[in-house]
C-alpha cells in the first residue's frame, strides 16, 4: 500500500498601501499569511516588487515565497503556495491653486490674463481686446484643488481703455457765417 503526503496549502497576500503624493516612492515589502498555516518552526520570506512615486495605482507583485524549516533548509516544495498581489496607490495632493485674474486695461497688445497658480497650468490665458475671457486652470498630475477637482475656470476681464476728448472752442465777433472748430484734444 502506498501512502501519499499532500502538500500543505497556504496563501500569502502582498501588502497594499496608499499615501498622499510627497515626491517619494511608495513601496510595501510586507506579505501576510491569509489562508492555511505553516508547520511549527517554519518561516517564510518574500520577494515583492512594486514602487510608485506619482499619483496613480499599480500592482504590488508578490514574486516568490520561500519557506524554510528551523534549521534553515528550504522546504517550499512541501507547500502548495498561492500568491496574491497587493496594490500601491499614490493619491493626488490637495495643494494646487488657481491663482488670480490680472487687473488689465486694453492696450492693443496680447496680455496674460491670470497668474500666480501653484502646481497648476493655464490654457486660453491671453487676450487682446476688451471683454471677458474664460481661462482654464488645470492642476498638475500629482495635485488637486482643495475641493478635490483637477480643473477650474476663471473669468478674467480686459477693461475698456478710458479716453476723454474735449471739443475745441472758438469765439469771434458776429459776422453772419457759421463758426466751426473741428479740433479736439
Amino acid at each position: 500500500s502506498k501512502i501519499t503526503i499532500s502538500k500543505r496549502a497556504v496563501t500569502y497576500t502582498a501588502g497594499s498601501s496608499s499615501k498622499i503624493y510627497d515626491s517619494n516612492p511608495l513601496t510595501d515589502t510586507s506579505a501576510k499569511l491569509t489562508s492555511g498555516s505553516l508547520v511549527s518552526g517554519h518561516t517564510a520570506t518574500f520577494s515583492i516588487s512594486g514602487s510608485i512615486t506619482n499619483a496613480g495605482s499599480i500592482t504590488n507583485t508578490l514574486n516568490s515565497v520561500t519557506i524554510k524549516n528551523a534549521s534553515g533548509t528550504d522546504v517550499s516544495n512541501n507547500y502548495d503556495i498561492t500568491k496574491i498581489n497587493g496594490t500601491l496607490t499614490v493619491i493626488r495632493k490637495s495643494e494646487a491653486s488657481t491663482g488670480t485674474c490680472n487687473t488689465l486695461t486694453y492696450n492693443g497688445s496680447s496680455q496674460t490674463l491670470a497668474g500666480g497658480a501653484a502646481n497648476a497650468s493655464y490654457s486660453n490665458n491671453s487676450g487682446v481686446d476688451a471683454g471677458s475671457y474664460k481661462v482654464v486652470v488645470t492642476a498638475g498630475g500629482n495635485y488637486t484643488f482643495s475641493d478635490g477637482t483637477t480643473s477650474k475656470t476663471l473669468t478674467c476681464d480686459i477693461s475698456k481703455r478710458a479716453v476723454t476728448y474735449t471739443a475745441g472752442s472758438s469765439s469771434r465777433a458776429y459776422n453772419s457765417s457759421a463758426l466751426t472748430n473741428n479740433s479736439a484734444t
